[in-house]
């Protein structure tokens, strides 16, 4: 099993997609210059098949925040009723990213708007220890608290509503 940690809404929000990563198939990534080990040349790929490389800069980068729509509701559906679902991933928590995420929440929340934020393990249904709070109050502590654990204990959501 895994963690799987999500964001639930009211709201339509915007997908966050990691600038730093790319997928190429290997003619683009020979195209732009990258290097491709011989193993893979020699692999029954074809060099037209789209996104089979990921490339990143470094580590650090490949730990940016990224916010999908969920493909299907299957980890979630237990857990909230909320229309709009979005996967969470990022590397570790650090404070910048913290203070990135209570931005896109003041920028997307509209007044009476509901966001949560979950953290959970896949096939382990409990029941969830709730926090409810207003986005004014929301603090990069806030976040850590939800996604920055680096032991799972339970099923956590973090309630915000936009006043």
């Amino acid at each position: 099993m895994s963690n799987y940690q999500f964001i639930a809404s009211t709201i339509e929000l915007p997908e966050i997609e990691n600038p730093h990563v790319h997928l190429y198939s290997i003619n683009e990534a020979l195209a732009n210059g990258l290097s491709i080990e011989e193993s893979i040349l020699e692999m029954d790929i074809d060099p037209d098949e789209p996104e089979v490389l990921l490339w990143f800069e470094s580590e650090e980068l490949l730990e940016e925040i990224t916010v999908q729509k969920e493909e299907d509701g299957y980890y979630s559906d237990p857990y909230t009723q909320l229309p709009y679902r979005y996967t969470f991933e990022w590397g570790r928590y650090t404070q910048k990213r913290a203070e990135e995420i209570i931005t896109f929440l003041n920028q997307h929340m509209q007044s009476g708007s509901i966001v949560e934020l979950w953290d959970t393990w896949m096939d382990d249904i409990e029941e969830p220890v709730v926090k409810i709070l207003s986005l004014d109050h929301v603090t990069p502590q806030h976040i850590q608290a939800i996604f920055g654990n680096t032991e799972y204990e339970k099923p956590t959501v973090l309630s915000i509503q936009k006043s």
